[in-house]
This record gives structure tokens, C-alpha cells and sequence, in this order.
């Protein structure tokens, strides 16, 4: 079974923090340093978030 995922380009990538809300298995979070932590382990690859996130390569 192949896992698709998403992935987030940390040059890109401005924690924004718009994202969160959009995933709906949450496995992107907001850490204490107001940094985006992301889980790609259980990520579900959301259409959502590849449409909507402007920074995803």
C-alpha cells in the first residue's frame, strides 16, 4: 500500500498557521514557539489543504 502525504516546504513555509483549522484529522499543529508541526505519519493527504495552502510545493 503506497501512503501519500503531504508535505510541507519549510522555506516556504511562514507558520501561518492556516492550515490547522483545514486538516481534519489534525495532525498539523501549532507548537509553543509558534512554529507548525506537522505529523506525516498520520497524515490522510487532505485536498483541501493542497488547494488551499499557497505554500505547498
Amino acid at each position: 500500500m503506497v501512503k501519500k502525504t503531504i508535505t510541507v516546504d519549510e522555506s516556504k513555509c511562514m507558520d501561518c498557521g492556516e492550515c490547522l483549522s483545514l486538516c481534519s484529522v489534525k495532525v498539523i499543529q501549532m507548537s509553543t514557539g509558534h512554529k507548525i508541526v506537522f505529523d506525516e505519519d498520520r497524515c490522510v493527504a487532505s485536498v483541501l489543504i493542497r488547494a488551499l495552502c499557497i505554500m505547498m510545493p
